[in-house]
């Protein structure tokens, strides 16, 4: 704190005691001005954990739209492979890639700005899904390669809430990322976002509706909105994470189910008990 604040504090103190009649002295004006230096103290302290804690949170900004088709005669440095996976497995999809930035925000304000790379895999009768590569390191202390999901979505809002024709283009997109060393996909659950939204006969977002669904054993799960009902019956699992309302889920390769079963034994294959598959999926990976 610079001398000049604590000259304006210790007059403003002063002020204060005068109109007060004086009352203590200057012990006590000294006293009031450390406990308010105190509480300044405290209020760095506060900012100082929120802006910590608002950094651990980047968001993105980018040009949904000004997005380039990417093709293997005229495409960006490193997505040919990528792009000859998609002609072999997908050919129906096309890649585009646009550069957004990333950033964190306390008080209004945007912070730290780093370019970010935005590819979307998209279908023709609209369905996208928008996504970058990420590292992460597991639990064993390898780093190993995901994709941070932006956005799963489909502008045309009339086919909006079809959850199958939803799942089959996570199922294809990752057909095409895991075949990549991708060892799973993550993104948060939310209500809202940009983008404009089905609504249900009552006028409600069809993606915030309260719902709740059976997992393998009958039992019913916790309130929950729609939208993450739906990716958990589609076989993404919750990672114990929330922020703001929104859930912290991922959509696991087979090499990261091998892993997790590995590592947990057969009782982590409990986290996807919510999926429509879910027998085939515990016969499948469980351990003899």
């Amino acid at each position: 704190m610079l001398h000049q604040d604590l000259a304006n504090m210790a007059n403003l103190v002063q002020s204060r005691l005068s109109v007060l009649g004086g009352v203590g002295g200057a012990g006590s004006w000294k006293d009031e001005a450390r406990a308010i230096l105190e509480i300044q103290s405290t209020r760095e302290l506060v900012d100082k954990i929120e802006r910590e804690n608002a950094s651990a949170y980047r968001q993105l900004d980018y040009a949904f739209e000004e997005d380039d088709l990417q093709t293997i005669e005229k495409h960006h440095d490193g997505l040919k492979p990528l792009l000859e996976t998609i002609s072999e497995k997908q050919p129906h999809l096309k890649l585009y890639r646009t550069v957004g930035q990333t950033f964190w925000e306390h008080d209004g304000e945007r912070n730290d700005f780093k370019d970010c790379e935005i590819l979307r895999l998209a279908a023709p009768d609209g369905y996208a899904m928008d996504w970058e590569w990420d590292f992460q390191t597991n639990d064993d202390g390898k780093r190993i390669r995901v994709c941070h999901v932006k956005f799963v979505k489909q502008i045309d809002t009339d086919k909006q809430g079809n959850s199958f024709r939803m799942g089959r283009h996570v199922e294809e997109c990752s057909e095409i990322l895991f075949d990549h060393d991708i060892v799973f996909l993550w993104g948060w659950a939310a209500s809202s976002n940009q983008f404009k939204v089905k609504e249900t006969r009552n006028g409600e977002n069809w993606r915030g509706e309260l719902y709740q669904i059976t997992d393998a054993d009958g039992e019913l799960s916790p309130v929950m909105i729609r939208l993450l009902a739906t990716y958990l019956r589609q076989g993404w699992i919750m990672m114990n994470e929330q922020k703001e309302g929104e859930e912290l889920i991922a959509y696991m390769s087979p090499n990261g189910i091998d892993y997790m079963v590995k590592k947990w034994g057969n009782e982590i294959l409990e986290e996807f008990k919510y999926a429509k598959n879910y027998e085939e999926v515990y016969s499948r990976y469980k351990i003899r």
